[in-house]
């Protein structure tokens, strides 16, 4: 276990560990990433964030939507090479895979669940990896309305067999 900051509250600080581990699993340990490939990450969410910093510190290059552009250009001080407003290009999926040229990313940090996964594999490359981390979008639903172009790749998500980042972390709020 690590310390918090002294003026940082005991929940926040957890969620600020549990958010970079998550990224850090995503992208480095299952997503194998490496200098040169590409990340898209959906919105400005503590995961989002820390996987973004991870991504360029890594020599990768970022791709980020959220739907305020004030937070989109935040994303691009933080070193995000491409933002989306998916509010104005509600197709961000194909507005991802022309910005690459038509090879789509590397990798995807999907916290959005059923109501952003399709975008997300439009944004995928061929072999691309799909972390899924997070349903914002609500729990319920089917992810039936999307074409892969037969595409194949991997996804990954908790792994039951590891324990959770936070295992061992209990709330007394």
């Amino acid at each position: 276990m690590t310390n918090a900051l002294c003026h940082t509250a005991a929940r926040p600080a957890r969620r600020l560990t549990t958010a970079g581990l998550t990224a850090w699993r995503a992208l480095i340990v299952d997503g194998r990433l490496k200098p040169g490939d590409t990340v898209l990450v959906l919105g400005t969410g503590g995961v989002s964030i820390f996987a973004l910093q991870i991504a360029k510190q890594m020599g990768a290059t970022v791709i980020a939507t959220s739907s305020s552009d004030q937070k989109l250009e935040r994303l691009r001080t933080l070193g995000a090479a491409h933002t989306i407003n998916y509010k104005s290009e509600p197709k961000w999926g194909d507005a991802v895979r022309n910005w690459t040229g038509g090879r789509g990313v590397d990798h995807v940090i999907e916290v959005g669940g059923p109501g952003t996964l399709p975008q997300s594999i439009m944004a995928v490359s061929l072999g691309g990896h799909i972390s899924l981390i997070g349903t914002l979008t609500g729990r319920g639903g089917e992810v039936t309305d999307y074409h892969t172009n037969g595409q194949t790749g991997s996804s990954s998500g908790p792994d039951r067999r590891q324990p959770s980042p936070s295992a061992g972390v209990h709330s007394r709020d």
